[in-house]
């Protein structure tokens, strides 16, 4: 999805732990929630705390988000996906997630794209773009094996 996102044109928010790959919070209980609406709907709905987690910086208290207490808890399924382990990991999602940055600003093409949904049922999204002499082709899909594509100069 990181990638789909980054081939379309226009300005790209990464809302924080996105270019970590970060999975929502599903140990918050109760009693740690800070969110209204999952206070109010709990156990039918969690509400938003779940993506409000500390930042995972390093392994220690608190991850490494702060040495006092935090508004939310550290959430235990983000030990293994700190920034300090995957800023080693050249194959880990922030590697990823900087690699597609760095693109996309070097390509004039790729933040004008024109975007369309090329194959509904193959769930298939194509992004073409063209600036000057920069030209840029991305295909992104979501389906549960990648559909084939016969098209010239692919």
């Amino acid at each position: 999805m990181l990638a789909l996102l980054l081939s379309l044109k226009g300005t790209t928010l990464l809302y924080q732990g996105e270019e970590l790959g970060l999975p929502q919070a599903q140990s918050l209980t109760r009693i740690e929630i800070r969110d209204p609406v999952g206070d109010l709907y709990w156990p039918i709905s969690k509400g938003r705390d779940g993506s409000r987690t500390p930042m995972p910086w390093a392994p220690g208290e608190n991850l490494g988000f702060s040495s006092a207490k935090p508004w939310l808890p550290s959430a235990p399924e983000h030990r293994d996906l700190t920034v300090a382990a995957q800023a080693a990991d050249r194959n880990s999602i922030l590697a990823f997630s900087k690699a597609l940055i760095a693109l996309r600003k070097a390509s004039p093409a790729l933040t004008r794209a024109r975007s369309r949904c090329c194959r509904r049922k193959a769930r298939c999204w194509l992004s073409r773009g063209r600036k000057g002499l920069s030209r840029c082709s991305a295909c992104s899909t979501w389906a549960l094996s990648p559909p084939s594509s016969r098209r010239p100069g692919w």
